[in-house]
């Protein structure tokens, strides 16, 4: 919407008398080409500078309940803190409490009456967090998530949507775990596919030492 306001106001501004008397109309042709582009470059960047500092910009802010492939299900923790701690009430017998100082960043949550403390990374490994309920403990999140494979999609059109680094299918197995861009939470990545491919079960995996895939 901004590009097309921007345009219009070009295309009014190439239009006045001056520009009239002074450039020829190829000249207010090539104007208007020229801011447009401009434009273009600075929303492009903009869009792009999230990801510069390798931070993940999630779309949701509290506490979210997903699935694993184990069959379990944790509270994914939002990775975006504000300046000053919040409290974060999910409905379900939860609180969360963060703060973020330098690049670390500081969970406590209260579960049951008990609280439960981590500091983590703010980029990188470690970074992306969840409370296993069960077992009263914190588990790193993997940057990759777990999707059962149906007949109906190919497995290459959902990495496609989720504009994934790489992927790979395990058709005997049934399922198929595709890699997240940097920029990408699993959590939202999840409910993408959840929109999108309704047939297709997602699941979030914990972080684990890499594996090579064959």
């Amino acid at each position: 919407m901004q590009i097309t306001l921007f345009q219009s106001y070009c295309y009014n501004f190439s239009h006045i008398s001056i520009l009239r008397v002074y450039f020829p109309m190829k000249w207010r042709a090539r104007f208007q080409i020229f801011v447009s582009c401009l434009l273009s470059f600075f929303v492009i960047s903009a869009v792009h500078a999230d990801e510069v500092d390798g931070r993940v910009q999630e779309r949701f802010t509290a506490p979210t309940l997903v699935e694993y492939q184990s069959g379990g299900a944790l509270f994914a923790l939002p990775t975006q803190s504000p300046q000053e701690s919040t409290m974060l009430q999910t409905g379900q017998d939860i609180t969360l409490h963060t703060e973020e100082i330098g690049d670390r960043r500081h969970y406590q949550v209260t579960h049951q009456g008990k609280s439960f403390s981590v500091t983590v990374p703010t980029t990188g490994v470690g970074s992306l967090v969840a409370f296993d309920t069960n077992r009263m403990k914190f588990v790193s999140l993997s940057t990759s998530i777990r999707l059962r494979l149906t007949d109906r999609v190919a497995i290459s059109e959902v990495a496609s949507s989720l504009e994934a680094t790489e992927y790979w299918e395990f058709e005997k197995l049934g399922f198929a775990i595709v890699q997240l861009p940097i920029s990408t939470h699993p959590v939202d990545a999840l409910e993408q596919v959840k929109v999108l491919y309704p047939d297709i079960q997602g699941y979030v995996r914990l972080q684990r030492p890499p594996v090579r895939w064959r």
